[in-house]
């Protein structure tokens, strides 16, 4: 399997978008290469995973963002500010409202061996950062 970690902000001239780097990747793509091993879905798996972003402003903003947030828990000050103005504190969730509101929709692009292309499209109606988490794992041990 090989793992194609976006770690820059990049215009993707075949999506016709800005993409960059999503906070998850490295945990997901050990994931699906471990899958890919057990499974053998194929020797030739190509696994590729970023953020699609409006603008390239907004693709600035986000990892500007990324970078600061990341920083800060190396500083023992701006971590004890993190920690008591932002971070939850043990026990505290999102709110039954923030979850109602939230969604996530996820599309993914294959290209088989033979060239054959495909593209599909999965949207969970809810909170996928806990509520659908939550769902898939009571649903899918």
């Amino acid at each position: 399997t090989i793992s194609k970690i976006q770690f820059s902000l990049q215009y993707s001239k075949e999506f016709k978008h800005w993409v960059g780097p999503f906070i998850m990747a490295m945990v997901m793509c050990n994931c699906v290469r471990r899958s890919n091993a057990l499974n053998k879905y194929s020797p030739n798996l190509v696994y590729k995973e970023a953020v699609v972003y409006p603008s390239l402003a907004a693709g600035m903003i986000n990892m500007f963002t990324m970078i600061a947030f990341g920083l800060s828990f190396f500083s023992p000050p701006t971590l004890w500010l993190l920690q008591k103005t932002v971070l939850p504190q043990p026990g505290q969730g999102p709110s039954e409202e923030d979850m109602d509101s939230g969604f996530l929709t996820v599309t993914g692009y294959a290209t088989g061996s033979q060239g054959g292309r495909a593209r599909v499209e999965m949207h969970f109606p809810t909170d996928p950062g806990y509520r659908d988490t939550a769902r898939m794992l009571h649903r899918y041990p």
